[in-house]
């Protein structure tokens, strides 16, 4: 049961990954549209990977991933929001040291926010389908004639 639990959690990593990174690229894609920001592409290599690593840090230290999202609770959503603001304040300040990586701490709060109201909105979304699904399991189980 540990290395479901495990596969599930990285499972669960990598989703929130892959929400991390779609919302950083679509902010850069914005960005070089409008041409308000012009950094060279470490700079947005490097950014990337700090805030990253700040805010999944502090996912882990403040335990947003120890629990199984399917029976999540307001607690837990609000931890995974806490952590978030904790790492992206750990990571404007990192960002603002490094010139050449510097998006700005508004750009930098906006992106975290937008990846935070997206994984949230991605945990609602699988607690609602795992319902749901449970749900139209129990009605089928329940229609079924006993035979004896």
């Amino acid at each position: 049961m540990t290395s479901l639990t495990n596969k599930r959690r990285l499972t669960l990593i990598g989703i929130d990954l892959a929400i991390f990174v779609g919302v950083y690229l679509f902010v850069c894609v914005l960005l070089s549209f409008t041409q308000a920001l012009r950094l060279p592409f470490y700079g947005f290599a490097f950014n990337l990977l700090t805030i990253y690593t700040c805010v999944f840090a502090a996912r882990l230290i403040i335990g947003v991933y120890s629990n199984m999202w399917r029976y999540a609770n307001a607690i837990l959503s609000l931890k995974l929001i806490l952590a978030d603001f904790v790492g992206g304040g750990i990571s404007v300040a990192i960002t603002i040291l490094v010139p050449f990586a510097d998006l700005g701490g508004w750009r930098t709060c906006a992106l975290v926010s937008m990846a935070c109201i997206m994984t949230l909105a991605s945990r609602f979304v699988y607690q609602h389908a795992h319902r749901s699904q449970n749900i139209a399991h129990n009605k089928s189980s329940s229609e079924k004639i006993p035979v004896a």
